[in-house]
C-alpha cells in the first residue's frame, strides 16, 4: 500500500524545536535558517531523500576523516534509516550509531540469503539481527 501526504513545514516550530532540544542556539537565527531551508530541502532532489552521489562521497569521506568509520565507504548505495525492519531487509551491511556525539556502536554483516521476500520477515536469522540491535538501542 502506497499513501501520500502533504506535509505542512512550519519553519517557526520547526526552529523552536531545535533550540529547546539545544539551548546554546540563538533561536532567532535558528529560525531564519529554517525559513530558508524550508523551500530548499527538495530543491534538487527529484524524490525526496535522494541525494547526488557525489554528496555521498563527501559525507562518507568527512565520516572517515573524523574517525566515525574504520574504512571509506565503497558503497554504491548507502541510505539512512530508523526502520530496523528495513534496514536488516535492503542492507548487506548496517552500523548501528550512538547518540551525539556520534559514533558507531557496532556493524552488522547481513548474511540472509537474496533474493529477499515477505518471508524474510519471519526467518530466524531476521529476528536474530533484529533483537541485537534493539538491545543495542
Amino acid at each position: 500500500m502506497i499513501s501520500m501526504v502533504k506535509i505542512d513545514y512550519k519553519p517557526e516550530e520547526a526552529g523552536k524545536i531545535l533550540v529547546k532540544y539545544v539551548p546554546e542556539l540563538e533561536e532567532k537565527m535558528v529560525i531564519a535558517s529554517q525559513k530558508y531551508l524550508a523551500k530548499e530541502y527538495k530543491a534538487e532532489a527529484p524524490k525526496w531523500g535522494e541525494m547526488k552521489k557525489e554528496v555521498w562521497t563527501t559525507y562518507g569521506k568527512w565520516m572517515f576523516d573524523n574517525g566515525l568509520l574504520e574504512n571509506e565507504l565503497k558503497a554504491s548505495i548507502l541510505f539512512i534509516t530508523h526502520d530496523i525492519d528495513e534496514a536488516i531487509f535492503l542492507s548487506d551491511k548496517i552500523y548501528v550509531f550512538s547518540e551525539r556525539p556520534a559514533s558507531i556502536k557496532s556493524i552488522f554483516e547481513v548474511n540472509i540469503n537474496r533474493p529477499r521476500d515477505n518471508n524474510t520477515f519471519t526467518s530466524m536469522e531476521f529476528n536474530q539481527m533484529k533483537k541485537e540491535i534493539l538491545n543495542l538501542l
